[in-house]
């Protein structure tokens, strides 16, 4: 007897059979036969040694022993029921909760654009979104505080996975009565003979430009300097002359600004950052394959290479 467990049903069975004092009523309430709903009360008895209950002017009576167990019972009842309805809700995203980070650009427009859609599809999810540098978003998911991260960089660390997410161009941003506004591709060197504005030293990207210029033979002047993408796109908007971005910098300056790709093009790519050790959730892998598929439609988006 020491080793028995009884089980859920079991104990499901003698509750209803105390809150009705009938067979035949808790049958009908565990949608089971009768005969198959006694048998569950006789091998409960016949495990434990004792009965649960007693014939008392033609109902059935719970035993004292029945009822020193019955509210420990209900309480574990109770626990399971709610951690099935928990279980459901992760299940169909009803409740949970998403972290995510990503460098200033993508972070600025279009993860809230995509999130926003996605949270008015899961109402009751809690989203976390920051935006931040690639060292900063290695100690979130190392420390599990992220479900994910999107670089701009192969950034590693102990505790976190480097997966190459995608390739795409970046873009050349004009305003709309500018030479280069109607053409397809503009060269790189006819962009050398522009105001350019260049991306700070602090931004990844200013490394990646500058090398492309330089694998043409081209050295290029900056008239100014920012330190973001978007004030890039600001610069452009407000005083002319052109600068070279990501597609999500100057997609959100779209109608104010035109983008034109590069001859030759000039490569960004885009990297995963997850944690090595915990798995990533069913609602985090529900919203990254929102967000690849988005990915896809960026100029020139290559997946994995």
């Amino acid at each position: 007897m020491s080793d028995y467990r009884p089980t859920f049903r079991q104990f499901e069975a003698l509750v209803a059979v105390m809150e009705t004092g009938s067979m035949t009523l808790a049958a009908k309430r565990m949608h089971v036969s009768q005969p198959a709903l006694s048998r569950l009360i006789a091998n409960l008895e016949t495990d434990l040694g004792y009965a649960m209950f007693r014939r008392a002017r033609g109902r059935l009576a719970p035993t004292a022993e029945a009822e020193l167990l019955r509210e420990e019972i209900k309480n574990a009842l109770s626990a399971v029921d709610r951690a099935r309805r928990r279980a459901h809700q992760l299940g169909s995203f009803q409740e949970g909760r998403l972290a995510i980070c990503a460098f200033p650009s993508l972070a600025a427009t279009p993860l809230p654009r995509l999130l926003a859609g996605f949270c008015a599809r899961n109402p009751k999810l809690k989203v976390t979104l920051n935006a931040m540098h690639w060292q900063r978003m290695l100690d979130e998911v190392a420390l599990q505080r992220a479900d994910f991260a999107i670089s701009d960089l192969p950034a590693h660390a102990n505790g976190v996975l480097a997966e190459h997410l995608c390739r795409y161009h970046a873009v050349c941003v004009v305003q709309p009565k500018h030479r280069f506004a109607s053409l397809a591709t503009v060269p790189l060197l006819a962009i050398a003979e522009e105001r350019f504005v260049s991306l700070g030293e602090e931004d990844d990207a200013r490394t990646i430009v500058q090398e492309a210029f330089l694998a043409e033979g081209i050295n290029v002047n900056w008239n100014a300097e920012v330190s973001l993408s978007a004030s890039a796109c600001a610069w452009v908007s407000a005083a002319g002359g052109c600068a070279i971005v990501d597609s999500f910098a100057a997609e959100e300056w779209r109608g104010r600004l035109v983008s034109v790709n590069t001859d030759p093009p000039i490569v960004f790519d885009l990297w995963l950052l997850r944690s090595e050790v915990k798995p990533m959730s069913r609602i985090a892998a529900a919203f990254l394959e929102i967000l690849r598929s988005y990915l896809g439609t960026l100029p020139g988006a290559r997946h994995p290479r």
